[in-house]
């Protein structure tokens, strides 16, 4: 019994020590990297994902982060912005079909803005499996760093400051860069969508690139999903007349798609569902 006993308590104490190197270790990635998936952690762990939120609860009362749809962030004085290494994990199913439609837009030999966003990123890779001829022009490191060697894509990056939280270039010398070209279309995504002030965005740098590529661009299509659907964020970005066609998922509720139609713009909404025979 007393075997027993001591067999418990040494288990108990090296689950206990388990815990407290794996919290270290989710601290670390933490601080290392500005934010954590609880999936990949789960992995790296052996553990459930479920393990992980409870790891996370437990961290919340020594570090301050932000918790957010699978993962978490460390914020970063002013900036909202949610790191694009954990947005990128976020509703893939929707922006894989977003970027399907969009790309079946884009024919061979046009020229293509994308900006920054983690839709925009989906846009390219599918661009990329399509093996479309296209002229890319983006400010997002993330899509330059994945142009295919061979293949029909050309691409401009537009240089300037580097946001390590978003991996894209913003700031005068971006902003100068963008406004020496022009595209056939763009293709931006943004911080927020809201009935009463259209597009706003968390990052004044970040809307000021988006507001550019709309202007440059002779058609501009906003791709979103049903998260976008939130309290305007701090900076403008435009109106809803200046855009040709919103791209997003069905999660979105029809009570906050309707203010949207009245204003007579195109709005294009994904579903997996396969039309009835």
């Amino acid at each position: 019994m007393c075997a027993n006993v001591r067999n418990e308590s040494k288990r108990t104490v090296f689950t206990k020590m388990l815990k407290a190197d794996r919290l270290k270790e989710i601290e670390r990635h933490l601080k290392e990297d500005g934010s954590i998936v609880v999936s990949k952690l789960s992995a790296q762990f052996s553990v459930s994902e479920e393990t992980i939120r409870r790891d996370l609860d437990s961290l919340s009362q020594t570090l301050s982060f932000r918790r957010v749809h699978g993962g978490a962030y460390l914020l970063k004085g002013s900036d909202k912005e949610v790191p694009a290494t954990l947005r990128e994990t976020f509703f893939t199913a929707e922006k894989c079909l977003i970027s399907q439609k969009a790309v079946g837009d884009i024919s061979n030999g046009d020229t293509v803005m994308l900006d920054s966003s983690t839709t925009a990123l989906f846009i390219a890779r599918e661009l990329f499996r399509q093996k479309k001829n296209v002229l890319l022009i983006t400010n997002s490191q993330k899509i330059i760093s994945e142009v295919p060697e061979t293949g029909g894509v050309e691409a401009i990056c537009i240089g300037g400051h580097l946001r390590k939280e978003t991996w894209s270039f913003v700031g005068p010398a971006a902003f100068d860069a963008l406004r020496g070209l022009a595209a056939d279309m763009a293709f931006v995504s943004c911080t927020s969508i809201h009935p009463q002030f259209a597009m706003t965005d968390n990052n004044e740098g970040e809307a000021a690139i988006r507001r550019l590529m709309i202007e440059r661009s002779g058609r501009s299509t906003l791709v979103i999903d049903h998260t976008k659907f939130e309290k305007p964020a701090t900076h403008k970005i435009c109106e809803f007349d200046e855009l040709d066609e919103i791209i997003l998922d069905s999660a979105v509720a029809e009570d906050l798609l309707e203010p949207i139609r009245q204003t007579g713009l195109g709005l294009h909404v994904c579903s997996d569902a396969k039309p009835e025979e």
